[in-house]
């Protein structure tokens, strides 16, 4: 049910509107925010909210999947922690995040680590599409009844390094 359940809630990864000046700060969640280069684009998909944002040089996109379980699986906060203590969860997770994505995307690595006293699941993947080949830096967790999907797109290697950066490193759980 996990794998099934991170298959619906993982399986975009989409593109959005061109950069302008102002970082933006979004809240995502009760006790969980991160800042954008500029104002992302905003779509309320069921119990997933997707953020996006695609530099208008095209040389990176960012996005931030917000998945309610509790409105689309009946889960809580209780059975979301118990989960992630077994480490099936997390291979779940990944196989699931991995497949959403395609045949063309290939995982490079895969870690656990701990963002703002979170336990959280960092993916480095490689996908081809259209005869380029974009990385993805995805950070993947928890926190309440939401899931997190955190994904950076450096696109045929143009993309900036600080500006991945400062978009992980902002991410704040409360």
């Amino acid at each position: 049910m996990r794998l099934f359940i991170f298959l619906v809630l993982t399986s975009v990864i989409a593109i959005g509107q061109p950069a302008g000046s102002q970082p933006a700060t979004i809240q995502l969640a009760e006790g969980v925010s991160i800042q954008f280069p500029t104002q992302p684009e905003r779509r309320d998909m069921g119990p997933a909210t997707l953020y996006t944002l695609r530099l208008a040089d095209s040389t990176a996109n960012f996005n931030a999947i917000v998945s309610d379980l509790q409105k689309g699986n009946g889960l809580d906060a209780e059975t979301l922690e118990a989960a992630k203590l077994d480490p099936v969860f997390w291979e779940q997770t990944e196989q699931a995040f991995l497949a959403s994505l395609g045949p063309n995307a290939k995982l490079k690595e895969s870690k656990r680590k701990t963002v703002s006293n979170s336990e959280a699941l960092e993916l480095t993947i490689e996908r081809a599409q259209d005869g380029k080949v974009s990385t993805l830096l995805v950070l993947i967790f928890t926190h309440g009844v939401y899931s997190f999907n955190v994904v950076y797109t450096n696109r045929n290697g143009q993309g900036s390094p600080a500006l991945q950066d400062a978009f992980f490193s902002s991410i704040q759980i409360k």
